[in-house]
């Protein structure tokens, strides 16, 4: 950002004392100036220049303006700035009385509100590139509406499409009733579809015309007032997919392989193994159409896909060459258990699960489980946020970036994620899901929280295929109709379940090891009913997941510290090292993996377990998970 024109301005070096350099017209300006080289403080550039120092703790949030107790006219100037000396910071939100109004995504911003009289929290959120999410509020006195000229603001002020994709755009008139605007892209009334089109509400198209285009307010209170906005809409970028993206078979077998390349004319392929076009006959063989054979020994080998197009782009899948192919089961009945906030070492802190030690686990009951059953001692949360790895145990993903602008407790709006799911993926090949949520009011429910139901716990009601789509939100059900169904042989292929804040080792009295306690009871009274159903008996096809959704967080669910490790050697950066049970007749009796695991890993287990044709998102990434058979 150019040092001159950003709500920041840059911090020379004089000596050992930094300096905020800036040009004042009077000697009372030149004044300051001096004393801010004495004091060193951080100087903001506004339409009236305000000191601030930012708070040297890190990670942290500096609000500049208002400061914490103020008396203020309205519109507000909201100044702040972060400090994270560990990782970047990709996002800042202010909140006005708890909702949100602003965001830009760089680690400083500078905006103007309208507030009325009275007292209001402005709340200032911001989020790193580890997933760590720091806040400072400002409590404040509004006295009154300020007067000056009539002003416009776009937000947000840049933006990079391709041709087709949207941004919504939303502009701020203030010093005046009349706060609507007329919308123009490059100077064209609600413009077309070569620059782009533009709505009345501001929700942009891209057109077809590559480079930046100009998108542009005018007050109708003043028309001699406007703010703009420019979009560079460039060509997207090529894609290459594979399928399968792995695949088992004996030596001598063959596989087939298929290529997708989108946004290029020219979408085939070349097609190499290991490395070697072609293959050869120590990694077997591939020909220009994808079919892979296997060489006489077994092994395990990457096939690549690379697009002529663009060399730079290509796919991979891995092609395990085993002597025996058994072993990978299929299930037409997968659970997964969602419970919250504790760390592995919380659950086992005897470091695995054996019959002999779970008397020492806080879940001696799941301890049982895993012991009898399967577990994966190095499984690590991606990043911590609930509502992100409710939608990454969904989707493989966890949509942060525009417009779905995901964060932990809320999306943009109520179906704001296009992208692709789970339960698309399900539908649309035949299959059925169903969501049970304790304490959710009623059967389809789409409102907010209530009594111990947390939306921000329930994942479906932020993906547009659902949210549009009554038949869809009825498969959300109240956890109460769960025994029901299960005990009447009424059951879904996939099955998503959720206990309530108090159930789900989230919240409670006491310490972790009471809150765990909790809700390994209620995992004893309410899971162990559905273990007795004919598809966890010999011979069925049932499978169940039990897991958290990150590791500890500090000052929540008992805990006094955090885990941001990503691995057993990396200890920052991600979400902790949590929990991972498998139960079910096809899981490896007593199996313990400590292979190194994450949410990609699990979403591409269970569509591998589900027989789905995609990998979706992220689990294209992923592999399968060591507790099931057929898997190295």
């Amino acid at each position: 950002m150019n040092s001159r024109t950003g709500p920041f301005r840059t911090v020379l070096s004089q000596g050992s004392a930094p300096v905020c350099r800036t040009h004042f017209r009077s000697l009372q300006r030149r004044l300051l100036t001096l004393s801010l080289l004495l004091t060193a403080p951080l100087l903001l550039a506004g339409a009236a220049a305000a000191q601030c120092t930012l708070n040297t703790a890190s990670p942290s949030v500096t609000i500049c303006t208002p400061a914490n107790g103020a008396t203020v006219t309205s519109p507000v100037s909201v100044v702040a700035g972060t400090t994270d000396n560990a990782h970047p910071v990709t996002a800042m939100k202010v909140y006005l009385d708890n909702t949100a109004v602003y965001t830009v995504h760089t680690n400083q911003l500078s905006t103007t509100l309208t507030m009325g009289s009275g007292k209001h929290n402005v709340t200032v959120n911001a989020w790193d590139s580890s997933g760590a999410v720091f806040k400072s509020t400002s409590i404040i006195t509004v006295s009154g509406t300020g007067t000056g000229p009539v002003s416009v603001a776009v937000s947000p002020h840049s933006q990079t499409l391709s041709p087709g994709q949207t941004q919504q755009f939303s502009a701020t008139v203030l010093n005046t009733t009349n706060t609507g605007v007329n919308w123009y892209v490059d100077n064209s009334l609600l413009g077309n579809t070569t620059s782009g089109t533009i709505t009345t509400g501001g929700l942009y198209t891209a057109g077809t015309a590559l480079g930046p285009h100009n998108v542009t307010a005018v007050s109708l209170a003043d028309k001699t007032k406007s703010d703009t906005a420019v979009v560079t809409v460039q060509a997207p970028a090529v894609t290459v997919s594979i399928n399968p993206p792995s695949a088992s078979v004996a030596p001598g077998g063959t596989v087939p392989f298929t290529a997708t390349v989108q946004n290029a004319s020219n979408t085939n392929v070349t097609w190499s193994v290991n490395g070697t076009t072609g293959g050869s006959s120590t990694t077997g063989t591939i020909t220009t159409g994808g079919v892979y054979t296997a060489p006489s020994g077994t092994g395990s080998f990457t096939v690549t896909a690379t697009s002529v197009a663009d060399s730079s782009k290509s796919a991979s899948a891995n092609v395990n060459v085993t002597s025996s192919t058994g072993g990978f089961p299929s299930s037409n009945h997968v659970f997964l258990v969602m419970d919250e906030n504790q760390s592995y070492s919380e659950v086992f802190p005897s470091g695995t699960a054996t019959l002999s030690n779970c008397s020492s686990s806080t879940m001696p009951y799941l301890c049982g489980l895993a012991a009898k059953y399967g577990m994966a001692t190095n499984f690590y949360s991606n990043r911590h946020d609930s509502l992100l790895l409710y939608l990454y145990a969904t989707s493989a993903s966890t949509w942060t970036s525009s417009p779905t602008n995901c964060n932990g407790l809320t999306c943009a709006s109520i179906g704001a994620i296009t992208g692709d799911n789970l339960m698309r993926q399900l539908n649309n090949n035949g299959k059925t899901w169903r969501g049970y949520f304790e304490d959710m009011p009623s059967q389809g429910y789409m409102g907010g929280d209530t009594g111990n139901y947390l939306l921000h716990h329930n994942p479906f009601p932020w993906y547009s295929y659902v949210a549009n789509s009554v038949t869809q939100q009825d498969n959300m059900y109240p956890f109460s109709s769960f025994n029901g169904h299960i005990n009447s042989g009424n059951f879904a292929n996939f099955t998503y379940i959720v206990p309530n804040s108090h159930n789900d080792a989230d919240e409670g009295s006491g310490n972790a090891s009471a809150i765990l306690a909790t809700a390994d009871t209620w995992l004893q009274k309410n899971i162990d009913p559905l273990l007795k159903t004919t598809p966890f008996q010999p011979g069925g096809d049932g499978i169940l997941i039990v897991t958290f959704d990150e590791g500890r967080v500090a000052g929540k669910s008992g805990d006094n510290s955090t885990d941001n490790s990503c691995s057993p050697t990396q200890s920052s950066g991600c979400g902790g090292h949590i929990v991972y049970v498998m139960i079910g007749p096809n899981v490896k009796p007593a199996s313990t993996t400590t292979n190194t695991y994450h949410f990609q890993d699990m979403v591409h287990t269970m569509i591998h377990l589900l027989g789905l044709p995609t990998y979706i998102n992220g689990a294209s990434s992923g592999t399968d998970i060591n507790p099931l058979p057929g898997v190295p």
